[in-house]
């Protein structure tokens, strides 16, 4: 997981971004064919993903404020 205390790069959020993407598109095309503990799991993992991205988001917006202009 992205640490916002050690890693100030865009990669690992990006990353995560994607992963995000990829896994919603997966389960969006297979929705029908999941039975509910898998959709359940996938969903939690979805939670994960995202959490990670606003983490990013909170921490690089907190940074750009106390940037000098």
């Amino acid at each position: 997981m992205w640490d916002p205390a050690t890693d100030t790069s865009i990669e690992d959020a990006a990353l995560s971004a994607n992963n995000l993407n990829e896994l919603l598109d997966l389960m969006y095309a297979n929705f029908e064919r999941m039975n509910s503990p898998q959709c359940e799991a996938l969903l939690g993992l979805a939670i994960n993903l995202s959490d990670e991205v606003a983490i990013w988001l909170k921490a690089e917006e907190k940074r750009r404020e106390n940037k000098p202009d």
